[in-house]
């Protein structure tokens, strides 16, 4: 059964502030493909370009399953060495998993193609900003903030992390400096956001399908690291009680956000559904997480794909998207982007 992906790689670890939850991710898939009969290696991904390769070349696989949250992993650097390497791999390509992975250059493109995103101002690491061309001062930020009107609050958080990791929800502006110092640590930018009040939702796309959608209700004031992985106050319903009208509007917007990025395969798109009735995308997720907790999986559950076929499925997509592409080179109609050096 295990023959049609040949030797599939679990490439896990990493050395990202993400690394326990991409182990926890890997060794899930590891169990379930295995339980399939598919021929599979753990590889504990050293963070290196000369180190990936040789890891790469040494297990001799013929696919490899993406389960490296956060840098290296979730940036676009394992999918661009995978591409030289000629070697398939699940999940979204370079160019969409860097874009998605950075929460600035994703909230531009929605707002390019009409998708509705919670407003922000973007602070670089000498705590100026940027919104399209004009610049601000940290000292200019209340007077900005003023100008949103009356809001619930603002959402603090660093470009480029995932799992919530340095994130701060305050009300007050006068906390806004300590919650900028904070998400200062994990990243030279930060953004910060308007909090929209509403329901936190999740939905799942597969084989460019969205699934049901999941309703999360955080054991904490947020739907923080602690309440993604550990808090078991945290609740999810499965599907999400919406109506039938309301589940096609936010399944839609989803799938909007899925393909503005041009992902491919699987993401796992993150959401506030307004009390005016409107869907707020927070953020494209390239390599959501596949813990015991992790939410694409659950979603599959609930459309009747148990967890080893939603595994067997992403290495599905993963051969079809590299023939295709392979076809495309072969044509002359696709040329990859520049070697890492």
């Amino acid at each position: 059964m295990g023959s049609e992906f040949g030797r599939v790689g679990i490439l896990m670890g990493g050395s990202s502030s993400e690394r326990a939850i991409s182990l926890r991710s890997g060794m899930a898939a590891y169990h379930a493909l295995t339980s399939l009969g598919i021929d599979c290696v753990s590889i504990d991904v050293v963070p290196d370009h000369a180190g990936f390769r040789k890891q790469i070349a040494l297990a001799h696989i013929d696919v490899a399953f993406i389960a490296l949250h956060g840098a290296f992993g979730e940036d676009g650097t394992a999918q661009t060495l995978l591409d030289q390497m000629h070697i398939p791999y699940t999940g979204s390509g370079a160019a969409a998993s860097r874009c998605a992975i950075d929460k600035v250059a994703s909230k531009y493109l929605f707002e390019e193609q009409g998708i509705v995103t919670p407003r922000a101002v973007v602070f670089n690491c000498e705590l100026e900003s940027t919104t399209g061309l004009e610049r601000y001062t940290l000292g200019d930020i209340p007077g900005l903030l003023r100008g949103w009107g009356d809001v619930s609050g603002y959402v603090i958080k660093p470009a480029c992390q995932g799992s919530s990791i340095g994130v701060t929800m305050v009300r007050e502006m006068t906390r806004i400096p300590e919650a900028i110092e904070k998400a200062l640590a994990f990243g030279d930018r930060i953004v910060i956001e308007e909090m929209i009040s509403g329901r936190e939702l999740t939905v799942g796309i597969l084989e460019e399908s969205a699934l049901p959608v999941i309703e999360v209700i955080p054991g904490s004031e947020f739907y923080d690291y602690d309440a993604k992985y550990s808090n078991r106050q945290t609740q999810y319903r499965v599907p999400a009680p919406l109506t039938p009208e309301e589940g096609r509007l936010i399944q839609g917007e989803a799938l909007k956000a899925h393909r503005a990025l041009q992902c491919c395969g699987f993401s796992r798109v993150d959401l506030i559904y307004s009390l005016s009735g409107v869907p707020y995308i927070l953020e494209v997720n390239t390599i959501p997480g596949l813990t015991d907790r992790s939410l694409l999986p659950r979603a599959a559950e609930a459309q009747g794909v148990p967890f080893p076929e939603l595994c067997r499925r992403m290495l599905h997509a993963a051969l079809r998207r590299h023939h295709t592409l392979t076809r495309l080179v072969a044509g002359g109609r696709l040329v990859f982007e520049s070697p890492l050096s």
